[in-house]
């Protein structure tokens, strides 16, 4: 065989596996939400899909305590890695893992997804909290900065810790593995929820709201401590069958036309006072709607001009410029 062609051969086979060895962090936050946590046996957890997972995407939940952008809380607590199915998962689906037997979540929902664990043990405690990021190159986070959170749940409740902005622990208080900050890059009420802000804190907690909307409704619903149910009484059931059948929309604001060529961007994001946009060339109208599509704002803006988000309540929201792309943004 001519050596040039193995050369080549080769050297497209190698491309080939640092290409997938290298997909990652194809989810954005939000694409997941948790739906329920057992602290009691069977522990476990379980999320549903808000919009569609990829062949073979990888996921990472952990349950060890964040202190900062910088670091972990010393010691090993769970992380597993989460390998979906070749063929995907669809929007709205319910996938469960039960601790059936010691370190081995039993996986329900999806057939041919895989869970391994790769440190410390599956011990969510007594009011814990699970999590789930992605990281380049499919590796496990070193540090909290590595990796992109997607989702959060906890059941944690300390009065003289609670943080009073994000109602997760203080960083000053994380002094165990069941208490954590809550994760960079999210917001609680937003794309994680804090189940028990004013107490008592419950072993168990279970999302007790409706399956049925638009994914954007979901995730707002779903991240509403008001819409969870606590017990300390067992384990609830938080496999699919526990839960009403879903029925997800998952094409986030369809009703408007998209531009792919869209180049506008909104900083900073999130914002508590204003957002400015970027890429505009003319001075453009825009609209801001709420998840549900309610239109909320609007008026005309320039390129790097301020918008004022001050009387809009803490959430998600998107602006919406005429031919362009909605953008997602958060008010704190």
């Amino acid at each position: 065989m001519n050596k040039n062609y193995i050369l080549v051969l080769i050297t497209v086979v190698a491309i080939f596996l640092n290409f997938n060895k290298l997909k990652a962090q194809s989810l954005s936050v939000g694409d997941i939400a948790f739906i329920g946590m057992n602290a009691d046996s069977p522990e476990g957890y379980s999320f549903i899909t808000l919009t569609d997972i990829s062949g073979s995407e990888v996921i990472f939940f952990s349950d060890r305590g964040i202190i900062s952008t910088a670091s972990y809380i010393a010691g090993d607590e769970g992380t597993y890695r989460f390998t979906a199915p070749a063929a995907g998962i669809p929007c709205g689906t319910i996938v469960s893992f039960d601790e059936l037997t010691s370190d081995v979540y039993t996986i329900t929902g999806v057939s041919g997804a895989t869970m391994t664990k790769l440190t410390g043990s599956a011990n969510l405690g007594t009011a814990d909290q699970i999590y789930a990021y992605q990281t380049t190159g499919n590796v496990i986070s070193a540090v909290p900065s590595d990796a992109t959170f997607i989702a959060g749940v906890q059941g944690e409740y300390d009065a003289s810790c609670i943080d009073p902005v994000t109602k997760w622990t203080q960083a000053v208080c994380v002094s165990s593995t069941s208490e954590s900050i809550v994760p960079p890059g999210l917001t609680n009420g937003v794309n994680c929820v804090s189940v028990t802000p004013a107490g008592p804190e419950k072993d168990n907690l279970r999302y007790s709201g409706t399956l049925t909307g638009t994914s954007t409704a979901l995730l707002a619903a779903i991240n509403d401590f008001t819409n969870w149910e606590t017990t300390d009484a067992g384990a609830y059931d938080i496999k699919p069958s526990g839960y009403a059948s879903p029925s997800v929309d998952c094409s986030t604001l369809s009703i408007y036309t998209f531009d792919v060529d869209n180049t506008i961007k909104i900083y900073p994001n999130p914002s508590s006072a204003i957002i400015r946009v970027t890429g505009l060339k003319t001075t453009e109208l825009y609209t801001i709607y709420g998840i549900l599509g309610n239109k909320i704002l609007e008026g005309k803006t320039a390129n790097n001009e301020a918008i004022d988000i001050d009387i809009l309540s803490k959430g998600m929201y998107f602006l919406k410029i005429k031919n362009k792309t909605p953008i997602k943004f958060i008010k704190e």
